[in-house]
């Protein structure tokens, strides 16, 4: 399998742990030229682990932002993020929405339970692939 094609299915999945959604094809063609300009050229052994297990991706994701802010695979999701953001596609699920005091119970519910979560799984899985340096 090609590096295109393996960034190609990266952008996928990071587009649905960022946004529940999947990308354009022009989306994931701009995340592949970016990040062949901007990223180093060989996903370490971190972003190899979010491609092959998605549900690894937010525990990853939170390490390196307590961890090393500046990580592969946190510049990889910021890249993202920016390119779905300027997307007229996708630009609606990033402008302010009116929510209701439920609603916004609910998320900070879930926010509070998930970020820990995501930390202590995160956390020594970052720290042991890290070692392994595959």
């Amino acid at each position: 399998m090609t590096d295109v094609t393996d960034v190609r299915r990266e952008a996928r999945s990071f587009a649905r742990y960022l946004i529940g959604a999947e990308p354009t094809t022009d989306e994931e063609a701009r995340y592949a030229d970016a990040t062949a300009d901007r990223i180093a050229q060989h996903a370490d052994v971190v972003v190899r682990a979010a491609r092959a297990v998605p549900l690894l991706t937010g525990p990853l994701d939170a390490a390196p932002a307590l961890l090393e802010p500046d990580h592969q695979l946190r510049q990889r999701l910021l890249l993202l993020t920016a390119i779905l953001e300027a997307s007229p596609h996708h630009a609606d699920r990033f402008l302010p929405r009116a929510w209701s005091l439920p609603a916004t119970v609910a998320l900070f519910a879930r926010l509070v339970t998930l970020i820990p979560l995501r930390l202590v799984v995160g956390v020594p899985a970052f720290v042991a692939l890290r070692l392994v340096r595959g």
